[in-house]
């Protein structure tokens, strides 16, 4: 919940404060960056120290900068530098907490409820995208940015409560800075020798890149395109999230697709929702477009994070994650700026049509070339 309201809380503001595409896309950018960034790290770190205190330290670096984000905008000093600054500090706490999250799964479930378990925990965060935009969008409305973002602390402040309360079995540091470094060594020189791992990498890269375009102009789609205000945006959004969920309970009864049909096809539905979105201007036809695609955005990222699961040692699984994540988020960043750049210049529809034409191109090229490791297995295992 504190993640999607501070998400929505900054994306409205920036898109009040200017009407260009590329800054409004930069907030996506600076968030994505800050996770490049600290990917692989994060997941040597996860895989070397207690995954208690990592997710301790990094939930109460996030309450921190949301209490600055809401303090700013309650002075009236929430510009777009800071706005940009804080948005990539909240990422950097993201990206080192990201990976002893994902792993702590296999410690509360058995190997074949780990399905479900990856299941759930993308339900609870669409469960939480479900309903945190469209109580956004009414905060902004009624109290403005600064409660909005009070808010974000609150939810944040929760999963650090979680975290400190948390027992799990001891678990002894194994190394310090030096062993982190040596770890992120260790683990992109597997990424360079496993092609089943590549070929994860790859699927992730080829889905993101184009597939940002949506989420990074979805506010500009929301003002320009349909005339909405804060609470229409959240609305936008929420959708996203009502079809996530549907994605939750749709992804058992699609496993004996296989991995790799799942990640074509889509790739190719969500090709689809983007051009609909460019052409587009009815609520009548952006919602039920959105809500597909929200459906998409469960099943495609659930398959490729329990597929580089699947490739990578139990030994070296954080950082495998922590690649995942660093190639997710830099195709995103990329995606993201390139959508914001495009805008300027061509529009928003037109922008969607190119992203959609890439994605369909990305899906054929998926379709055409193997999946080592976890071809013919189903999508959620």
């Amino acid at each position: 919940m504190g993640s999607w309201i501070e998400g929505v809380a900054v994306m409205w503001r920036m898109a009040e404060l200017t009407d260009s595409p590329l800054l409004v896309s930069l907030v996506q950018t600076a968030g994505s960056l800050a996770i490049v960034m600290l990917a692989v790290p994060g997941g040597a770190i996860s895989d070397l120290w207690a995954r208690r205190s990592i997710l301790a330290v990094t939930q109460g670096w996030a309450v921190a900068t949301t209490l600055a984000l809401a303090l700013t905008a309650a002075f009236g000093l929430l510009n777009p530098v800071v706005i940009i600054a804080l948005t990539f500090s909240l990422g950097l706490a993201t990206t080192l907490g990201w990976p002893a999250w994902q792993v702590t799964l296999p410690e509360v479930a058995l190997p074949t409820q780990m399905p479900a378990a990856v299941a759930l925990n993308s339900a609870q965060w669409n469960i939480a995208q479900l309903l945190a935009p469209a109580l956004t969008g009414v905060v902004l409305a009624v109290a403005g940015t600064s409660a909005a973002l009070g808010l974000s602390a609150l939810g944040f402040a929760g999963f650090f409560g979680a975290a400190v309360l948390w027992r799990p079995a001891r678990v002894r540091p194994k190394g310090g800075l030096v062993h982190v470094h040596v770890a992120g060594r260790v683990a992109l020189r597997y990424a360079r020798r496993s092609g089943a791992l590549r070929a994860v990498l790859a699927r992730t890269a080829l889905f993101v890149l184009p597939a940002s375009a949506m989420l990074a102009l979805l506010p500009l789609v929301a003002r320009r395109r349909l005339h909405e205000g804060a609470s229409g945006y959240g609305l936008l959004l929420s959708l996203l999230g009502a079809g996530a969920l549907l994605g939750v309970t749709l992804l058992p009864r699609l496993a004996p697709l296989g991995s790799k049909a799942l990640l074509w096809v889509g790739m190719l539905l969500l090709a689809l929702t983007l051009a609909v979105a460019g052409l587009g201007r009815s609520k009548w036809i952006v919602w039920p477009d959105l809500f597909i695609a929200g459906t998409v955005w469960l099943v495609v990222p659930t398959t490729l994070v329990v597929a580089v699961q699947r490739v990578t040692p139990p030994r070296i699984r954080s950082r495998g994650l922590g690649m995942y994540l660093a190639v997710y988020q830099g195709a995103f960043a990329i995606g993201s700026t390139l959508a914001g750049l495009v805008a300027n210049q061509l529009g928003i529809p037109t922008t969607f049509f190119i992203a959609a034409a890439a994605l369909a191109s990305g899906a054929l090229v998926a379709a055409r070339t193997r999946l080592p490791g976890v071809e013919g297995a189903s999508g959620a295992a």
